[in-house]
């Protein structure tokens, strides 16, 4: 029997306890009625009246003793008859799930298990029976971790695992283990995820091959438009060797190679971003020394400038240059947005938080449509003219391998916020 559904094996021992203590008591009532009985008899033997109303009392309390045992021991039988009930269906379950369903003692020793195991790993049940599940995990680790949390009392969600089959070979599975305090043994199951991750592989196989054709045809797109220029330039002076014109047709053939150039290198430095030399960074210099290096292009827009941390005292752990570039790409964004808006605003802020140190780049400027208010950081992907759509990005990869956040909040010919979140120390 699955000890952890076996509700008529502990209910029929209360049951039975229960019975034990009922007609225990009922011999003391009855044995407390003849004593008084005969007490009262020996005691007025003379009194003829005095026997009969006692023999009447007695006779009263005997009816009741036996109208009560009959309509309690209808009700255990009732009580009894439902258990059994529910027994056979939690057994049923137990039988014929897919899954596989064990019970076992703190020391990861099965007590019971489900035939799904014979099933889908190939192992006998009865065989399985005060062996340790353990045995069966592909990374001991596994076994360590769920014995450290039945330490600790605690209880295992949808842990992903790897058991071998009986036949060597590895399957992939979902591991639920729960405490039962009334009998100190864990109760859990196992769910056969290897189809899932299968599609789950299959899925994410495909979902990269349309990104990387995506990122084709972006790239195609974006240099085949200054090639044409290149072309066309080359063409003409080849047909048109004309000295005035010269000086024209190589300013187009340069300015096209170099924002090919340009593409270039701001993909592969894209593809490059992993996690440098990291070290302790005060957020308040990290912004100083980003405004240093973008103050040229904000004046260039006059652009007002509103620096808001002064008092943050907040320090992070990260490369210092990448931060710096991410923010650098932040803020060139928020100027790009506010080019052709007169009196244009940016906001630079940073507080911090309880964990984490928040920075905060808003702008003035034209906001994002919602229709592209989901593709901002995705590769390739821009608005604005000229623009390759790297920026946003490259500052996203940078922010979450410093194990950070961004998220933006934006409005419509009001502005954006990019808001920041990055570990504190």
């Amino acid at each position: 029997m699955f000890k952890g559904y076996n509700l008529a094996k502990i209910a029929s021992k209360q049951l039975s306890q229960l019975r034990i203590g009922l007609v225990i008591g009922l011999l003391i009532f009855i044995t407390s009625v003849i004593f008084t009985l005969i007490t009262l008899s020996n005691s007025i033997r003379d009194s003829k009246p005095a026997v009969e109303n006692a023999l009447v009392i007695i006779s009263i309390f005997s009816l009741i003793t036996i109208l009560i045992l009959i309509t309690t021991f209808y009700f255990l039988l009732k009580q009894q008859k439902m258990i059994a009930l529910r027994e056979r269906k939690y057994r049923k379950i137990f039988e014929t799930s897919p899954d596989i369903i064990y019970l076992l003692d703190r020391n990861l020793k099965i007590l019971d298990i489900n035939p799904a195991i014979s099933i889908q790993l190939g192992y006998e049940t009865l065989k399985l029976i005060d062996t340790n599940l353990g045995l069966l995990f592909n990374n001991i680790q596994h076994q360590k971790f769920i014995e450290d949390n039945i330490a600790q009392g605690l209880t295992i969600s949808n842990l992903e695992i790897e058991l071998r089959h009986s036949d060597g070979t590895v399957v992939s599975y979902m591991l639920n283990l729960h405490q039962d305090n009334s009998s100190q043994s864990y109760h859990g199951s196992l769910v056969n995820i290897t189809q899932r991750k299968k599609a789950e592989n299959e899925r994410l196989a495909l979902e990269k091959f349309a990104g990387i054709g995506k990122i084709a045809r972006i790239i195609a797109h974006e240099v085949r438009n200054p090639l044409t220029n290149i072309n066309l330039s080359v063409e003409s002076l080849s047909n048109n060797p004309d000295p005035e014109d010269l000086e024209d047709y190589l300013k187009i053939i340069s300015k096209n190679s170099t924002r090919i150039n340009n593409l270039i290198t701001e993909l592969l430095y894209t593809t490059k971003v992993n996690k440098g030399v990291f070290g302790k960074i005060s957020i308040s210099n990290l912004l100083n020394n980003t405004i240093d290096e973008a103050l040229t292009k904000v004046e260039l827009k006059k652009i007002e400038l509103i620096k808001k941390f002064d008092n943050c005292t907040c320090f992070t752990e990260g490369d210092e240059q990448q931060l710096q570039m991410a923010l650098i790409n932040l803020i060139i964004n928020a100027v790009e947005s506010m080019s052709n808006k007169a009196d244009g605003q940016l906001t630079i802020a940073a507080e911090s938080t309880e964990e984490k140190c928040q920075i905060t780049i808003g702008d003035t400027g034209i906001g994002i449509p919602s229709e592209d208010f989901n593709n901002i950081f995705e590769p390739f992907f821009s608005t604005k003219k000229n623009a390759t759509g790297l920026g946003l990005a490259t500052a996203q990869i940078v922010i979450l391998i410093h194990g950070g956040s961004i998220h933006v909040e934006s409005t419509t010919n009001e502005g954006s916020r990019f808001i920041i979140l990055l570990n504190k120390i």
